[in-house]
Formats: C-alpha cells, structure tokens, sequence
C-alpha cells in the first residue's frame, strides 16, 4: 500500500506539471574525477563513452528491477517512477531515441551558452552531448567508464522529466553503486 501511495503521488505531481521535465537545456560535469596523469587521445575517450551505454542499460534494467519488485527506499522510488513512467518520455525511450553527440574538439554547451562535460541542450538535433575533449582533459582514462555512464544518465534523466538537481542526486549514486559493480 505504501508503494502505491507514493506512486500515486508521483505520477499526481507529474500529471500536474509540477515535476515534468523534459529537455532542460541545462549541463552536467563529472564528479569528482581523477586527473589523468598524462595527456590522453579524445578519440580513445570517445570509444570508452560509446561503451559506456551497454553499461548504462544493465544499470537500467537493474533498478527496473527493484522498482517493479517494490524494492526501492522511498527517494529512489520518487525519483525513478519518473522515470520508468508508462509514457513515451521514460528513461528506456529516451535510452533508445535519443543519440549521442561526443565531439572530441569542444565541450558541450548549455542553451545559454556556458560550456560542460555533458548537456542535453542540441541545436543540430534531438540529442545528448558528452564531451571526449572535456572529458579527456579532466577524467582519467581508467575512471571514464563510471564517469561516464554517470554523466549519460544524468543527462537522459533530464530529457526523462528529472530537474537537473534530481539528475545530479542520481548520478552521484550511480557512480557510487558502479563502483562496487
């Protein structure tokens, strides 16, 4: 009963507006990377990113899990029945539709023009930017993969319906789960 209470009143919040997000135009950094030690390849960065995704879908599936099962704490389960909501705008939808822009020259910008790791702000199209440039300049190589995947679904996050505090709220965690992956 308690889960459905609380479901209800999400998807209430949401129905409402009060909690719709949508593509924010905002941007999101890294948290706390390692300094790479030696100057690395944004091409190299680049791949890791692309790989990041496959890791980012097991991550996914595995708090769908917990969520269906009723296993999650009661601010997870606010923040992800936004996101597993039955519409077309849930994270799985996004996870599929939406592509990644990764250019190795340039950070990614916000729709105000102030530059980031990540943003979901795209003026060529309906897409998520994850900078290799910034990336490679600040990550080290062997931490990107976290890094990344955090940063990836900060950023599909937002284009879900989470505002970019609830975004940083859960890539902080799943950087911190990841790690004990």
């Amino acid at each position: 009963m308690k889960f459905l209470s609380v479901l209800i009143l999400a998807l209430t919040t949401s129905a409402n507006g009060a909690t719709l997000g949508g593509v924010s135009g905002g941007g999101g950094n890294l948290i706390s990377p390692t300094a790479p030690s030696e100057k690395q390849d944004p091409r190299e960065i680049r791949n890791i990113i692309k790989g990041s995704k496959n890791l980012l879908r097991k991550f996914v599936n595995a708090k769908f899990a917990l969520y269906k099962n009723g296993s999650m704490d009661y601010e997870s389960l606010r923040l992800y029945s936004l996101l597993f909501a039955d519409n077309d705008n849930n994270l799985h939808e996004v996870m599929e539709e939406i592509s990644l822009n990764i250019p190795l020259d340039k950070p990614c910008f916000d729709s105000a023009g102030t530059s980031f790791d990540g943003s979901t702000f795209n003026q060529k199209g309906y897409a998520v930017c994850i900078s290799a440039f910034s990336i490679a300049a600040k990550c080290d190589k062997n931490e990107v993969p976290l890094q990344a995947t955090a940063l990836v679904f900060h950023e599909f996050s937002e284009v879900a319906g989470l505002t970019d505090e609830d975004a940083i709220t859960l890539q902080k965690q799943v950087l911190d789960e990841l790690k004990t992956w």
